[in-house]
């Protein structure tokens, strides 16, 4: 969805393409984030996909800490994180 011409549609293909890279919402903890990065903890890091699925969607790299993650998204990390919280509530 890189072709988006919408903004708003960008963010959420790259936060539904994070959600489903962390296993589902259903393999969410907790979610933060700083400056330029989103910060996920899982319930499984086994489910989580490997860096190549989360620079496919635009991450610029992933730190890895056991059952804590960091994407690094960029400044636009705030609309990142809204959108990934966002689907989370959804079926």
């Amino acid at each position: 969805c890189w072709t988006c011409k919408n903004g708003k549609d960008k963010i959420h293909y790259i936060g539904k393409a994070f959600l489903e890279a962390f296993g589902g919402k259903d393999n969410i903890e907790q979610v933060n984030n700083c400056a330029t990065r989103l910060r996920i903890s899982v319930k499984d890091e086994k489910k989580v996909g490997p860096d190549i699925q989360f620079k496919a969607a635009g991450a610029h790299g992933v730190v890895r800490n056991g059952k804590a993650f960091q994407v690094i998204v960029g400044l636009s990390v705030p609309q990142v994180r809204e959108s990934f919280e966002n689907l989370m509530e959804q079926n």
